[in-house]
Formats: structure tokens, C-alpha cells, sequence
């Protein structure tokens, strides 16, 4: 008859798992491991807790003092300087006063969509070609040099296009044009950004033009001009970056004209300096 095992205790068994245990748990801090002179408890981890979402917290309308205090002002600050400032037609703003000082390198940047006509099944978009340009006039408002897209740099290199845009396609700026206000050569008083058609395609074609400033020191928009409306026109006249007073200032003009290209604007932009 084959040999049978004695029964293990359960006494045994139970000092049997607390060696166990003891021996996972050694080397570990005495608050995880438990009070090495007792026996040690297994215990089961606890249920994670349900996820909540963050709590706005509460604007607190004491003033802070100290270093919280200088947080709070330069968050406060970088809001204010974050703000653009929505121009309307005619309004004229300081660039040095609603950016900072030391003003540099400015983006004047140009968009358009085209107007999405509907058909049968679905809207679809004709593609919208249009050409930002920059014109410099002197202080006798002669004009001195154009920017644009058979000449992307003006002579003196102050100024830069980016490139042409075909269609007025996609989001953000459709062209751009770089500015170095310290490099435009003191006898430019004038800066006029102008928005014209060469296919001779009209703004009732056009939705969501606008201008708009970049300083390209932060990447902060300054200022930005909106157009409202269309019409059988097939060029705006859109802003004007000019000297005064030692300082650039911006003027929104939004004014309507017919041309192809920049040069045919001169007479309408002599009208607005």
C-alpha cells in the first residue's frame, strides 16, 4: 500500500504564507511592509477612484502678495498684449503703441476665400485668384517701388513677398508681406497694401477678406481689418502703414477700385495718402 502524506496543519499553512509574505515585503519602507514584529497583513488595492473632471477654480478677490502676486500681473499683461484690435474702415491705430516698443519685423497678411456657390447636390468653391502687392510712395506721395508677384522684393530688400496664391484655398493668410520697418529707407513715408484681381474675377466672387499685422517678434497679431460685403469690383484698396511723428501708424482704408495689377491703383492710392 502506497505511503499517504500526513494532513498540514493549518497552523502550519498559515505561517507558511505570513514567510511568504514577509519575505515579498522585505526590504521595503516599514509603512508598506507593515510592523515586522507582527504579523503582516496582505491587503487588496483599493478601487481607483472615478474620474472627475477639473473644477474651474474660483476667481479669488482678495489680491495676492509676493511671488503669486507677479504671476497673476504678468498673466494679466500677456492677455492685454495677446488682444487684436478689429479695426474699422478708416480707423487708424500706433503700431509701436498697441504692440511694444523696438518694433521690428512686421507680416501684413492678406486672405480671401472663394464664395461657395450652391449646386444641385452640394456647395462648391471656384477657385479665386487675387494678388496682394505693397506700393511705396515718398513723402511728395510719388510712388518709388511696387511689391509683387513679378517682383516679390522691393529694391532696397525692406520688403518681401512670400508668394503667389491661385486659388484663396485653404485656411490662414493666402499671401504674405514681410516688412522691416528700421530697414524702409527714410524717404518712404507710405506703405499701401492693396488686393487685386488679374483674371479680372470680381469681389462678388470673394468672402472673408481681410488684412491683418503680425509682429514677428512674438508671433502676435496686432490689428486686423475685416471686409464686409461684395461687388463688381475688381480691386481694394486695403490699408496703409505710413510715418508720423517719428512713429508707423495703420490706417484702414477698404476703399473699392478696378485694376489688374498695382500700378493701375496709383491715382486711386494718391487719393487716400
Amino acid at each position: 500500500m502506497p505511503a499517504v502524506s500526513a494532513p498540514v496543519s493549518r497552523e502550519r499553512l498559515r505561517g507558511s504564507m505570513r514567510r511568504a509574505v514577509d519575505q515579498s515585503l522585505a526590504g521595503r519602507p516599514e509603512s508598506a511592509a507593515g510592523n515586522p514584529g507582527r504579523g503582516s497583513e496582505i491587503r487588496l488595492p483599493r478601487r481607483a477612484a472615478a474620474h472627475r473632471p477639473p473644477q474651474a477654480r474660483r476667481a479669488d478677490p482678495t489680491p495676492r502678495t509676493g511671488p503669486g502676486q507677479r504671476r497673476a500681473h504678468n498673466y494679466v499683461t500677456e492677455l492685454i498684449i495677446n488682444m487684436t484690435i478689429s479695426l474699422v474702415k478708416g480707423q487708424k491705430i500706433s503700431l509701436e503703441k498697441e504692440s511694444s516698443p523696438g518694433l521690428g519685423k512686421v507680416v501684413m497678411g492678406l486672405g480671401w476665400d472663394p464664395v461657395k456657390k450652391k449646386g444641385l447636390f452640394r456647395s462648391r468653391a471656384v477657385d479665386i485668384d487675387l494678388d496682394a502687392s505693397c506700393a511705396l510712395f515718398d513723402s511728395a506721395k510719388k510712388p518709388v517701388d511696387f511689391v509683387w508677384f513679378r517682383q516679390l522684393k522691393s529694391r532696397d530688400g525692406s520688403i518681401v513677398h512670400t508668394g503667389d496664391n491661385l486659388t484663396g484655398q485653404g485656411e490662414g493668410d493666402d499671401e504674405q508681406i514681410i516688412v522691416d520697418l528700421p530697414r524702409v529707407p527714410a524717404e518712404i513715408s507710405y506703405l499701401v497694401f492693396t488686393v487685386n484681381s488679374f483674371r479680372g474675377q470680381t469681389f462678388n466672387e470673394v468672402d472673408n477678406a481681410y488684412c491683418r499685422i503680425v509682429d514677428t517678434r512674438n508671433n502676435n497679431e496686432i490689428a486686423r481689418y475685416t471686409l464686409t460685403g461684395g461687388g463688381a469690383y475688381t480691386a481694394m484698396i486695403m490699408a496703409k502703414i505710413y510715418r508720423h511723428g517719428g512713429e508707423w501708424k495703420m490706417h484702414a482704408l477698404g476703399d473699392q477700385a478696378n485694376a489688374q495689377v498695382v500700378e493701375q491703383l496709383v491715382p486711386a492710392m494718391v487719393g487716400l495718402l
